[in-house]
């Protein structure tokens, strides 16, 4: 088993996703929107994730983290995030739903996403946030 470490986006992360958005999709066939087909293309993905990574690398320390980057042994495989915007249903308490998503294929059913989410759950009950199981 790889060790999972949880970090903030990378320049060359960038590539991944333009790939996972473009080109290797087959991931999104179980992710949590599997009816959200994705169409896009290289160079909107390309501006898309150069931005993100813009305002991620421009944060401090100690501010909020809302997605954070899956890295198993220096491989860049996914991300977990969280979110507020339940359209299915109300959440007038403002309970933060989380996802996970791990596109690449060779990393999948060897607990890394149950190590990550379980990382990324403890972040969040240290900032004192709500969690919604669903």
């Amino acid at each position: 088993m790889c060790m999972i470490r949880l970090r903030d986006m990378k320049k060359t992360d960038i590539n991944d996703y333009v790939k996972w958005f473009t080109s290797d999709t087959d991931w999104c066939d179980n992710c949590d929107t599997p009816w959200e087909k994705i169409e896009s293309t290289e160079s909107d993905e390309f501006n898309s994730w150069t931005d993100f990574y813009q305002h991620i690398n421009g944060l401090d320390d100690t501010e909020f983290r809302s997605k954070f980057e899956i890295d198993c042994d220096g491989k860049h495989i996914g991300w977990v995030s969280c979110y507020y915007d339940l359209e299915y249903m109300k959440n007038p308490n403002h309970i933060l739903a989380i996802g996970i998503e791990i596109p690449v294929k060779e990393a999948r059913g060897h607990g890394y996403g149950t190590k990550a989410l379980n990382l990324y759950i403890d972040y969040l009950k240290e900032r004192g946030n709500n969690i919604l199981f669903i």
